[in-house]
């Protein structure tokens, strides 16, 4: 009995119809409503079988009435999706130009949300100023995806630029010109709830007296090759 089954889904998988996922992802976009999308996933469907697509044929050949073939053909004629041919058979080039056309106004959206980023990048002076320091301090130009790293620290993240600077200026002092150095000293502030250079002075004050009882033990946070960081390099390092 199981074996029956195995092969009877078996027949009705390799008895598919390919769909376009830009059809059933943006019908809407389209202009199309439940009932016409499924109305071309049919001819599509009779299509991919080589069928000739007469009103008739397409009758026969669904669970639809000849009326309803032609009732829904003429709404997708008049839409763009769907041509007569000379012999009355339905072609389904409007369909593709449609996709084509869809396909093209998403690119250039999306074109022009990327641009939209990049541009608000650029008119934000203090994230402007932010990388600008880290090109300095690392002496060289960053790599575009340090840029993003920064962007994500700042934008994504929403870590103050002072405190970003903050832990750069750290890494720096002790020689570490790391990203990944910097990424876990700003988690590690992160965790504990520091989310400005005057929350880091806080907190600095409030190791000093815990350090010289003894009470906090100086544990690596992060290790990356031969580069590691401690507890005490991510507070006061001069």
């Amino acid at each position: 009995m199981k074996l029956e089954v195995s092969k009877m889904t078996l027949e009705m998988l390799s008895d598919s119809t390919t769909v376009p996922n830009v059809l059933l992802d943006h019908y809407k976009e389209l202009g199309l409503n439940e009932e016409e999308t499924l109305f071309l996933i049919v001819l599509l469907r009779l299509k991919a079988k080589k069928s000739v697509l007469s009103f008739k044929n397409t009758a026969r050949d669904s669970n639809y009435s000849e009326k309803e073939v032609k009732e829904s053909a003429a709404q997708l004629i008049d839409k763009g999706f769907l041509r007569l041919n000379c012999e009355g058979f339905i072609e389904l080039n409007g369909l593709i130009d449609k996709f084509v056309e869809v396909l093209n106004i998403r690119a250039i959206k999306s074109a022009e949300k990327i641009k939209k980023e990049k541009q608000a990048i650029k008119e934000d002076k203090v994230f402007s100023a932010l990388y600008l320091r880290f090109e300095q301090e690392m002496g060289r130009p960053l790599s575009p995806i340090e840029g993003e790293q920064i962007s994500y620290w700042y934008h994504n993240q929403n870590i103050s630029a002072e405190l970003i600077e903050e832990g750069l200026k750290r890494a720096v002092l002790l020689g570490k010109y790391n990203f990944r150095y910097i990424e876990a000293m700003l988690r590690s502030w992160q965790k504990q709830e520091i989310h400005s250079v005057a929350d880091l002075k806080k907190a600095d004050e409030n190791r000093k007296p815990a350090a010289k009882n003894g009470a906090k033990k100086n544990e690596r946070i992060f290790r990356n090759g031969q580069e590691e960081i401690y507890s005490d390099d991510i507070y006061e390092v001069f």
